[in-house]
């Protein structure tokens, strides 16, 4: 399953500063390693002292984002098996159920719940 978010304000600003936050830090990794600043004169030395500029949390959100945009977009069993069970008329969706997770979950996102 894919999850997007791309018309959530919340998480356009958050990936704009992200990006912006690489940018700074990759444009400190080459100040660094072109002149030699902090004792290092390689870009793997550069990255390194670079990289300490990076909260252990945003490491953990970069790695997150990773993990999710490496991850594939449909689960072809769970696809197969609901096919399956629609068509052998197995498969029952109960409205009340369905509006009562969209509420939930709606306040949730919405910090009311």
């Amino acid at each position: 399953m894919r999850v997007d978010n791309q018309n959530n304000p919340a998480i356009q600003s958050a990936n704009t500063k992200t990006d912006a936050r690489e940018t700074q830090r990759t444009q400190r990794g080459a100040r660094v390693t072109e002149t030699g600043a902090a004792g290092t004169t390689d870009a793997t030395g550069a990255a390194a002292d670079a990289s300490s500029d990076i909260s252990p949390r945003a490491r953990e959100f970069a790695r997150a984002k990773e993990v999710a945009a490496s991850a594939p977009d449909v689960r072809q069993a769970k696809i197969d098996e609901l096919k399956r069970r629609i068509a052998n008329r197995e498969y029952n969706v109960k409205p009340e159920a369905v509006a009562d997770r969209m509420v939930q979950e709606h306040l949730q996102t919405h910090g009311l719940g």
